[in-house]
């Protein structure tokens, strides 16, 4: 007799979430940023908000899945935007759940439709395509040593599609990621994969590398 089985519920939960952003009421365009597994919105924030244009929109929030990471002998709130086992090669929480989320929190913040950029670091980059294929103002999204796994969204013909990647990359396969990316473009997919010797922490080489793309 099995003494395990699934189910499938859905809940409403509400809570609310923190959001870094610059509140510019005049822009022109606007930047989502993305953060890693473990990390949070301001990490992205702090790299990049002073380096873009003015009139940028920077929204920069927390993933919706707190993921606690323990530093001494106490606990810090930490997110993630998926849940992904390597070693069953299988999804506890695959994408869809929070690129409808940033979906609906970009309907709210970017009330005048203006041009979105989608940059997303490490977990962050995994799912800013399929982000971008639910934002209908997404018009570049950048991905900083992550992988654009293909069979994870629909490629849009009007979104270019960009990655930096760090050759010494030690936690994300540059090879994988550059195979994945070779799979998106022999569909027709607009874009590049530019390659630095770096490794996977986001530092100023991999930042400035791709506020060249935005």
């Amino acid at each position: 007799m099995k003494e395990k089985m699934k189910i499938s519920k859905t809940y409403p939960i509400k809570h609310a979430h923190d959001i870094y952003t610059n509140n510019a009421e005049v822009y022109e365009k606007v930047v989502l940023l993305l953060h890693g597994f473990q990390l949070n919105g301001h990490f992205m924030y702090k790299r990049f908000e002073k380096l873009l244009p003015k009139d940028t929109l920077v929204i920069a929030p927390n993933a919706p899945f707190v993921v606690p990471l323990k530093k001494d002998n106490a606990w810090e709130p930490r997110y993630g935007w998926y849940f992904y086992d390597p070693n069953k090669k299988s999804f506890y929480i695959n994408y869809e759940p929070a690129a409808l989320w940033l979906s609906e929190l970009m309907q709210d913040l970017n009330y005048k439709s203006k041009p979105l950029t989608i940059i997303g670091y490490s977990q962050g980059g995994f799912i800013a395509p399929k982000v971008a294929e639910l934002i209908k103002q997404t018009e570049k999204v950048i991905g900083i040593n992550a992988i654009f796994r293909s069979e994870r969204f629909s490629i849009r013909d009007d979104v270019t599609y960009s990655q930096v990647h760090g050759t010494e990359d030690s936690i994300v396969s540059f090879g994988d990621a550059r195979l994945e990316f070779n799979k998106i473009k022999a569909t027709g997919a607009n874009g590049d994969f530019f390659e630095l010797k770096e490794d996977h922490f986001l530092n100023r080489n991999l930042v400035r590398e791709a506020l060249n793309l935005v």
